[in-house]
């Protein structure tokens, strides 16, 4: 290590500090130290583990280099690892608005180089995919530090944890369990300078207006949508996993963020949509989020197996119906606004198709078999496709607020109604 390194010094629940950035760490920092079904489960998404002896990890706040940088660019703080095989890493933290900028991303992965330590874990409101995956702004251009590990917490992801834990029971003391408590609290409070993502950016407005022309975003504008895109639907994993009480991911083909953001930037010049895929744990079709900027359309969707008590295509749709309406109930079950369901035959290319509204009926009706959505070849079917497209959502689109809020809670919807059904 270099001359005069310092470890730093020890993390405080009541932090006497003005700043509220330097708030925000200690008490992270001292929740980690004293609650270790949290800290292992923050551990865990970075490929560590905490020991319940509680003497193997050590978080502290802003380490010394001797003097040998500016004292204005101090990182916040330093996580140690002492198992098997020593490991660390220096914390850099930001809350609000406030992003962590190239120029200090290469200061801190210097600084890791040169002391000999293991890896940087930025924190930030910004969200990302996964720790291992940091938002690639915050890639250095010097080759050598791409080597380092660098992950990535956003508040967002370490308040899931914290509920996570708190709901799973892990804990084993009440203590424990209400300090946990009281952090999620903190982590929840507006006045926290901690948020999820909430807003597309400035050009939100240009740019959907550029797209209903028929003009074509230029390229620096295309990124930075993406780029917000990429945190909203980071965003909805977590939203997602937290209503469903299940593992939910995106679903991401591209070996690199930078081709993924290629992808989607292609995607939006050429069709003018921006779109997702979840992977749901138990769910063994993916759930599909597709927002139509220019055509100013959001919809949803995912496919079904059908029950296998029934022999017949229309007997295990009628089956499989069953789970979205009670007969004796009469009317009462609603008519399935903006849902269309689609089933896919081995032998035709295109589904067949109706609304939930009229298959219903039909099935209601005895009158399914007979129908058109039934496919001449009686014997097979493959599986079912449920699409729901909210209608009056146009002016919503456009707005760079309306538009999340949008989102979020139509998903909540269709997962609840149409994703499981119990």
């Amino acid at each position: 290590m270099v001359d005069k390194f310092s470890y730093g010094y020890d993390a405080s629940l009541f932090p006497m500090t003005k700043s509220g950035e330097d708030k925000a760490t200690s008490i992270f920092f001292a929740i980690l130290n004293l609650i270790q079904p949290f800290r292992d489960s923050l551990l865990k998404t970075i490929g560590k583990r905490a020991y319940k002896n509680k003497v193997d990890f050590k978080a502290t706040l802003h380490p010394s280099f001797g003097g040998n940088y500016s004292s204005k660019d101090i990182p916040d703080g330093l996580i140690q690892l002492n198992q098997k095989e020593n490991w660390s890493a220096l914390v850099e933290v930001k809350i609000k608005g406030n992003d962590l900028s190239t120029g200090q991303l290469t200061n801190y992965l210097k600084r890791v180089k040169e002391n000999k330590l293991s890896a940087l874990i930025t924190i930030s409101n910004e969200l990302c995919s996964a720790p291992d995956k940091p938002p690639l702004r915050l890639k250095s251009s010097d080759r050598d530090f791409r080597k380092i590990d660098h992950f990535h917490w956003s508040w967002r992801y370490i308040l899931f944890h914290a509920r996570n834990v708190l709901k799973n029971g892990n804990i084993e003391t009440d203590t424990e369990k209400k300090l946990l408590s009281q952090f999620i609290s903190f982590l929840e409070h507006e006045k926290s300078g901690i948020s999820g993502f909430n807003s597309m950016p400035n050009n939100w407005g240009k740019f959907t207006h550029k797209l209903r022309d028929g003009g074509i975003p230029d390229q620096e504008m295309c990124e930075e949508i993406v780029g917000s895109w990429f945190q909203e639907t980071s965003e909805l994993a977590l939203i997602l996993s937290d209503e469903l009480h299940v593992s939910v991911n995106e679903a991401i083909s591209s070996q690199t963020t930078e081709r993924r953001i290629e992808e989607a930037v292609k995607l939006v010049k050429e069709h003018g949509d921006l779109r997702a895929e979840f992977c749901i744990e138990n769910h063994n079709y993916p759930l599909t989020i597709s927002l139509d900027v220019d055509g100013r359309r959001l919809q949803f969707s995912t496919k079904h197996d059908l029950p296998t008590t029934a022999k017949t295509p229309y007997k295990k749709i009628e089956h499989f119906l069953k789970y979205f309406f009670e007969a004796e109930n009469g009317d009462e079950w609603g008519g399935h606004e903006n849902v269309r369901i689609f089933a896919y035959w081995p032998h035709i290319k295109q589904p067949t198709d109706m609304t939930m509204f009229d298959a219903i009926q039909h099935s209601l009706d005895n009158e399914l078999k007979n129908s058109t959505f039934i496919n001449d070849d009686k014997d097979r079917i493959m599986n079912l496709e449920l699409c729901y497209t909210p209608a009056k959502v146009s002016s919503k689109i456009m707005n760079k607020k309306n538009v999340i809020t949008l989102i979020e809670s139509e998903i909540v919807f269709f997962v609840r109604n149409y994703v499981v059904m119990v």
